[in-house]
Order: C-alpha cells, then sequence, then structure tokens
C-alpha cells in the first residue's frame, strides 16, 4: 500500500485522480498527468509484473542533515526491479529534484535495483496516443470462440487488415467485433505496430 497519501493538499496545483487497475487488483493513485499517463503504459506493457505508487520512504542524510524521500513508483519487472520519479523536463535540475535523485540513486545502489526517471518524452509518437485509445476496451468481454475465430484468421491470411478481420468477424455475427479486436490489441493478443498510428484500413495484423 502506499506510504504517502495523496490528496489535493498534498499535490498542489496538481491534477489528482485514480486509475482502476486489472494488473494489481486495486485502484491506483496517480498525482498530475504525466504519471497517469505513465500508468496506462504501466498496465498494458506485458513486461511489467507489478506496479505500486508511492511505494516507500527513504530516510538519508543529504547535505549533512536527514532528509526523506518518497518515489513515485515501484515498477518490477522480469528480472529487475525500479525505483521511478516521474517528473517533467523542466523541473530535472531543480534543487528538491537533484536532492531526490541523490537519494534515490543511493538507495537502489545499496539494494540492486535500478532508479529511473521518467519524462514527457513518453508522450513522444504514437504509442502513448495507441495505449490510451485501446485501454478503453480493455474490459470487453470476448468469448474464446471469437478469440480462436480472429487469431485463426490473421494466421491463415498472408496479409491482413484490421478492416478487413473487422468485417469478417461481423459476417460472422459480432457487431460489435472492431471493439472485441482493439481488446485483444490491447491484451498482446493480436499484434499491431504500436507505434504507428492505429487506422482500420492501413493496420496490418499478426497473431
Amino acid at each position: 500500500m502506499p506510504v504517502r497519501k495523496i490528496t489535493n493538499r498534498s499535490a498542489g496545483r496538481n491534477l489528482i485522480g485514480k486509475y482502476p487497475s486489472s494488473k494489481m487488483g486495486r485502484t491506483i493513485f496517480w498525482e498530475g498527468t504525466l504519471e497517469r499517463d505513465f500508468v496506462s503504459l504501466l498496465e498494458w506493457d506485458a513486461n511489467v509484473l507489478e506496479y505500486w505508487e508511492q511505494p516507500i520512504k527513504i530516510k538519508s542524510i543529504f547535505n549533512n542533515k536527514v532528509s526523506h524521500y518518497t518515489p513515485d513508483f515501484l515498477v518490477i519487472k522480469e528480472g529487475v526491479t525500479e525505483l521511478v520519479e516521474v517528473k517533467p523536463s523542466n523541473r530535472i535540475n531543480n534543487p528538491n529534484t537533484l536532492r531526490q535523485t541523490s537519494i534515490g540513486k543511493d538507495f537502489c545502489l545499496k539494494k540492486g535495483i535500478v532508479f529511473k526517471i521518467v519524462t514527457e518524452e513518453i508522450r513522444n509518437g504514437h504509442l502513448l496516443w495507441n495505449i490510451q485509445m485501446l485501454e478503453r476496451y480493455s474490459r470487453e468481454k470476448v468469448s474464446l470462440f471469437f478469440i480462436n475465430e480472429a487469431i485463426s484468421k490473421v494466421i491463415n491470411s498472408k496479409l491482413i487488415t484490421l478492416e478487413f478481420l473487422k468485417m469478417y468477424m461481423k459476417s460472422k455475427g459480432y457487431d460489435d467485433a472492431i471493439q472485441k479486436i482493439y481488446y485483444l490489441i490491447y491484451r498482446n493478443i493480436l499484434k499491431v505496430n504500436l507505434d504507428e498510428p492505429i487506422s482500420s484500413k492501413n493496420t496490418n495484423l499478426g497473431g
């Protein structure tokens, strides 16, 4: 559980909110839209096994004074654990961020884990936009028959577009085929290039 509760008072001018995480089976609280976007990526990323917000309060000596620091996230992946500070790039070199970075790096070095700073660079390109569009369908109810039929059609086709698969599955009686296909893409059951804009006519599918 978080060691620091995010409230309107603690967040100051930052927007705060919560994310209903299927991966974690609990509500994740975020502070600022950059943290919100980072949570979307953590939730989608199959390499991320667990993630926790405001995970630990670190006590340290900084500039000969007792100092405390609570990182934004603890992220557990296959073979690596990361302590993450989420900051806009224009705040990377301010005194408080430098203090946090120093304490975080020292703590991680002692624990054998990785300290990482995440900036608005995660918004570059199309990946985040695609993920946040697809996550609207992450709770679709999709039958095993639909999954098997869609995978079989993709595997047996040399080249198949999202539009073609949608029309094929509609011909099987699924009027909501596109929503279910988006669910399969979000869950990494069907593969597309998420670094390019998703377009029903031009996006090619793989299984």
